[in-house]
């Protein structure tokens, strides 16, 4: 898997994985992240960078759930 989004401000980086509900939702999103180390290749950045577990509708309605993901320190 690959970042599906990364939204950039003057102080932040979030980095957004996005599931479908059928798909494991958030739970699912959380653990890729958590694995495949998303937030790694952002660590030497000064700004603040938050990663996002979000969990869309299959029936194509929108935003079902989110969470914040805490990424354990290597």
């Amino acid at each position: 898997g690959r970042i599906d989004m990364i939204v950039t401000t003057e102080n932040y980086i979030y980095v957004i994985e996005l599931k479908l509900a059928k798909n494991g939702g958030v739970a699912a999103a959380e653990k890729q992240i958590i694995e495949n180390r998303y937030t790694e290749p952002f660590k030497a950045d000064k700004r603040k960078v938050i990663a996002l577990a979000v969990e869309l509708d299959d029936q194509g309605k929108g935003l079902v759930d989110w969470k914040q993901v805490n990424v354990p320190k290597l």
